[in-house]
Protein backbone atom coordinates (compact mmCIF):
# COMPACT_ATOMS: atom_id res chain seq x y z
CA UNK A 1 0.00 0.00 0.00
CA UNK A 2 1.75 3.77 -0.95
CA UNK A 3 1.98 6.30 1.98
CA UNK A 4 0.11 8.85 2.02
CA UNK A 5 1.87 12.46 2.25
CA UNK A 6 1.51 12.98 5.67
CA UNK A 7 3.59 9.32 6.32
CA UNK A 8 6.33 10.37 3.74
CA UNK A 9 6.78 13.51 5.62
CA UNK A 10 6.60 12.09 8.96
CA UNK A 11 9.29 9.35 8.33
CA UNK A 12 11.43 12.42 6.55
CA UNK A 13 11.62 14.57 10.00
CA UNK A 14 12.15 11.13 11.84
CA UNK A 15 15.11 10.45 9.80
CA UNK A 16 16.16 13.92 9.48
CA UNK A 17 19.09 15.52 11.71
CA UNK A 18 16.89 18.11 13.24
CA UNK A 19 16.81 19.05 17.01
CA UNK A 20 14.36 16.81 19.07
CA UNK A 21 12.12 19.81 19.74
CA UNK A 22 11.53 21.00 15.80
CA UNK A 23 10.96 17.33 15.17
CA UNK A 24 8.28 17.53 17.91
CA UNK A 25 6.56 20.56 16.61
CA UNK A 26 6.77 19.17 12.51
CA UNK A 27 5.03 15.55 13.97
CA UNK A 28 2.48 17.52 16.35
CA UNK A 29 1.54 19.94 13.22
CA UNK A 30 0.97 16.48 11.16
CA UNK A 31 -1.82 15.72 13.31
CA UNK A 32 -4.02 18.04 11.35
CA UNK A 33 -2.54 18.11 8.33
CA UNK A 34 -4.51 16.90 5.64
CA UNK A 35 -3.34 13.08 4.61
CA UNK A 36 -3.04 13.72 1.21
CA UNK A 37 -1.58 17.39 1.07
CA UNK A 38 0.08 18.44 4.22
CA UNK A 39 -1.68 21.44 4.23
CA UNK A 40 -3.47 22.39 7.18
CA UNK A 41 -6.50 24.04 6.05
CA UNK A 42 -7.22 27.70 8.13
CA UNK A 43 -10.00 26.17 10.13
CA UNK A 44 -7.76 23.27 11.23
CA UNK A 45 -4.66 25.55 12.28
CA UNK A 46 -3.85 26.14 15.51
CA UNK A 47 -2.50 29.27 17.33
CA UNK A 48 1.23 29.49 18.50
CA UNK A 49 -0.44 29.37 22.00
CA UNK A 50 -1.69 25.54 21.32
CA UNK A 51 1.16 24.37 19.51
CA UNK A 52 2.93 25.22 22.63
CA UNK A 53 0.39 23.68 24.68
CA UNK A 54 0.28 20.85 22.53
CA UNK A 55 4.32 19.68 22.68
CA UNK A 56 4.68 20.50 25.59
CA UNK A 57 7.93 22.89 24.53
CA UNK A 58 8.30 26.26 25.89
CA UNK A 59 6.59 29.33 23.54
CA UNK A 60 10.03 30.95 22.46
CA UNK A 61 11.40 28.01 21.39
CA UNK A 62 7.98 26.81 19.56
CA UNK A 63 8.18 30.67 17.78
CA UNK A 64 11.97 30.35 17.35
CA UNK A 65 11.97 26.77 15.77
CA UNK A 66 9.07 27.78 13.38
CA UNK A 67 11.04 30.12 12.06
CA UNK A 68 14.04 28.18 11.07
CA UNK A 69 11.54 25.39 9.89
CA UNK A 70 10.33 27.83 7.51
CA UNK A 71 13.72 29.13 6.63
CA UNK A 72 14.86 25.95 6.07
CA UNK A 73 11.92 24.26 3.92
CA UNK A 74 10.02 22.26 6.29
CA UNK A 75 6.87 24.69 6.64
CA UNK A 76 5.53 26.87 4.87
CA UNK A 77 3.22 29.30 6.86
CA UNK A 78 0.72 31.20 4.91
CA UNK A 79 -0.22 35.04 7.15
CA UNK A 80 -3.43 36.39 6.31
CA UNK A 81 -3.30 39.89 4.59
CA UNK A 82 -4.86 42.81 7.36
CA UNK A 83 -8.07 42.59 5.80
CA UNK A 84 -8.56 38.76 6.15
CA UNK A 85 -7.26 39.13 9.77
CA UNK A 86 -10.10 41.90 11.03
CA UNK A 87 -12.40 39.04 9.26
CA UNK A 88 -11.20 36.47 12.07
CA UNK A 89 -8.71 34.28 8.84
CA UNK A 90 -5.54 33.00 10.84
CA UNK A 91 -2.15 32.39 9.86
CA UNK A 92 -2.40 28.33 8.53
CA UNK A 93 0.84 26.19 7.67
CA UNK A 94 1.49 23.83 5.00
CA UNK A 95 4.08 20.97 5.83
CA UNK A 96 6.90 20.25 2.90
CA UNK A 97 9.54 17.88 3.37
CA UNK A 98 13.04 20.45 3.87
CA UNK A 99 16.48 20.05 4.45
CA UNK A 100 17.57 17.28 6.96
CA UNK A 101 19.00 19.55 9.51
CA UNK A 102 19.55 22.92 10.23
CA UNK A 103 22.09 25.38 12.34
CA UNK A 104 21.30 25.16 16.36
CA UNK A 105 18.70 28.17 16.95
Amino acid sequence: MAKNYVQEFQDAVQASRLPGEARGILLGLAVWADYQTGEIAPAYTRSLTQIVAATGFGRTAVARHLNLLEETGWIIRHVPTLDQSRRGVRTWYELTIGKPDYPSP
